[in-house]
């Protein structure tokens, strides 16, 4: 769970795990047991936005890589049609286009990779799970703990 907060741009999932964690401890060893359970609710909240934000984030993605994947298959065929026909009208150099097609997919591979090493499910169930509990029965567990 940690090396997911901490790999990438997750600081500000990082931080409110961190706060989560020091409030939740402080609660339970001080006796406050409507902070405890109210951090659960905290902690479902930081499950969710992960969840939200990773969705929005990797669908974006997609939307993003699908688009390119369908331009340059056009861009491809247009050019095959080209050296078919041997069309002067169109300027472009065809090492360039390699080049820039290469580059593109090798990109597009790459991203796809890091897309299947994310997961986050088990981030996002711990979240979950934890948060519930600690908001359904947090309080119970502080009073009995002291008394």
């Amino acid at each position: 769970m940690l090396r997911y907060l901490l790999s990438g741009q997750r600081w500000r999932e990082l931080l409110a795990f961190l706060v989560w964690v020091a409030v939740s401890l402080g609660a339970l060893g001080f006796g406050w047991a409507n902070v405890f359970s109210a951090m659960g609710a905290f902690a479902l909240a930081l499950g969710f936005a992960i969840f939200l934000t990773d969705r929005f984030r990797l669908a974006e993605e997609r939307r993003y890589w699908d688009s390119l994947v369908e331009t340059q298959m056009r861009q491809t065929w247009r050019y095959l049609k080209r050296l078919r026909r041997e069309d002067p009208q169109d300027p472009r150099d065809l090492d360039a286009l390699e080049a820039q097609i290469d580059e593109s997919f090798e990109t597009l591979l790459s991203a796809k990779a890091a897309e299947k090493g994310l997961d986050s499910y088990r981030l996002e169930m711990t979240f979950s799970i934890v948060g519930t509990l600690q908001w359904g029965f947090g309080a119970m567990l502080v009073r009995s703990l002291h008394g």
